[in-house]
């Protein structure tokens, strides 16, 4: 949420100083979705909660002409997307939740995190195993022309070799 926060905060900043890229009338944009950003000196206000406010930045869109609104969510979302982009390449892009598959999870350990003082409630950490398969290629089902295909590579302990197919950063 704070990524998503962030990148609310540096859009409108950026509008609210004149206007990005195509959006030449930043500030009069700022005034027409009603948001409270500048100081009375008329600088920035970079404690504002309309600067950070996704729920009301996005609601106030609508209010917008037609025109208006494709422009100023157009360039938002292109915003965002290279904003998105370039936290996970960095590897700071927090996607909370996901999904994991395996053939067999068990508890390791539980734990309570924390207890609710008025009813009790406990919160739970549930440390856990996850078994998974290795699944093996044979030879000939490796497709090294795959863009995702990286080389062969052989162990040199014991004579094994193994195709590495992945996307994932590695030190070699």
């Amino acid at each position: 949420m704070l990524f998503f926060c962030n990148s609310v905060k540096s859009y409108i900043t950026a509008l609210a100083k004149g206007g990005i890229n195509d959006i030449t009338n930043g500030k009069e944009i700022i005034s027409k979705l009603g948001l409270n950003v500048y100081s009375s000196d008329g600088s920035i206000n970079q404690n504002s909660d309309d600067l950070t406010s996704i729920n009301k930045f996005l609601n106030r869109i609508l209010s917008l002409e037609y025109d208006e609104q494709n422009e100023v969510f157009d360039e938002f979302d292109s915003q965002l997307k290279m904003a998105m982009a370039e936290a996970e390449q960095n590897g700071t892009l927090d996607k909370g939740m996901e999904n994991y598959k395996a053939d067999k999870v068990s508890v390791k350990e539980t734990k309570t995190v924390h207890t609710d003082k008025l009813s009790g409630a406990e919160t739970l950490y549930y440390s856990l195993v996850a078994d998974k398969k290795i699944k093996k290629n044979e030879f000939s089902d490796i497709q090294s022309d795959s863009p995702r295909f990286k080389g062969f590579y052989q162990n040199k302990a014991n004579g094994g070799s193994k195709s590495d197919n992945s996307n994932r950063k590695q030190n070699r």
